[in-house]
């Protein structure tokens, strides 16, 4: 049982999805004989879905990326399954990151500072305004206009000024001053606030795929990417690892006791190679 945004209990679980590559790079691959690495995350989608249905465990909520693909052929595949997709935290943040990137050309007053301000504080309005579209559309215009010196659309709860109207100063923009820029507010009221009517409902329902990047990277430190494992036979053994860690089966007593063994050889040639060396010194002399 799960409990719903309404405190409702709910049969089934919900699901996360993320992909970690085996090998550094870009993901992209133009090989038409083995398909393509982004081609391979759609597939695990459907998999993992149609493995989990096999096991008569309902998923309520899929989140994941941008990239729609896998959830389309899941539900395709189950036709009769009411599961819904949700965004990822994360993956929305990166992607507004991005999108700020993209405009600092044009914009000069988008310093590395105010565009990690913004990032900032829209990360937080949307952790604070969960379960409430009405609030996130308030929150995105408050957010917009606190930065403008504007504070008519704020909330006491995290606005500074209206808890210090006097003394209050910006903690991150450059000295403490509002933005001035017209043109930079209107790219970013087209950016935050072109389909917010639209997307609110969606960006109030985010989930987090935090456990699968822990996961990802417990695998990167049994399976380092730059070391090209994904060609070895030892990586299946690498992955298991990985996954008896994370399930909390790690280490075993066969692994502890091999553990011991190993440090006890270690200790032991420790000892006699410097018995070895001083042997040798002798007979020189």
């Amino acid at each position: 049982m799960t409990i719903d945004a309404e405190g409702n209990e709910q049969a089934g679980i919900n699901a996360s999805t993320d992909t970690c590559w085996q090998k550094k790079g870009s993901g992209w691959a133009y090989n038409s004989l083995s398909g393509t690495a982004k081609g391979m995350e759609p597939d695990m989608v459907v998999q993992l879905v149609k493995d989990v249905h096999e096991q008569n465990i309902e998923i309520n909520e899929l989140a994941g990326d941008y990239d729609s693909v896998g959830f389309d052929r899941a539900k395709k595949l189950l036709s009769n399954s009411k599961m819904v997709r949700t965004s990822d935290r994360n993956h929305i943040i990166i992607n507004i990151t991005k999108k700020l990137y993209s405009l600092k050309q044009k914009q000069k007053e988008l310093t590395p500072m105010v565009k990690n301000a913004i990032t900032k504080n829209y990360s937080y309005m949307l952790a604070q305004n969960q379960g409430s579209p009405e609030k996130i559309e308030k929150g995105v215009r408050g957010m917009i206009d606190h930065m403008y010196g504007k504070h008519q659309t704020c909330d006491m709860k995290w606005c500074g000024y209206l808890k210090d109207r006097a003394s209050y100063r910006h903690t991150n923009l450059s000295f403490g001053k509002d933005l001035t820029s017209e043109s930079l507010k209107a790219d970013l009221e087209k950016l935050f606030l072109g389909k917010i009517e639209s997307q609110s409902k969606k960006l109030s329902k985010l989930a987090s795929s935090q456990a699968n990047e822990s996961f990802n990277h417990t695998v990167s430190t049994k399976a380092a990417k730059n070391k090209h494992y994904s060609g070895s036979s030892s990586l299946n053994y690498r992955v298991s690892a990985a996954v008896s860690e994370a399930a909390g089966l790690s280490p075993g007593n066969e692994t502890i006791k091999r553990a011991i063994r190993l440090n006890r050889k270690r200790v032991i040639k420790n000892l006699k190679e410097p018995k070895q060396s001083s042997t040798k010194k002798e007979e020189s002399i």
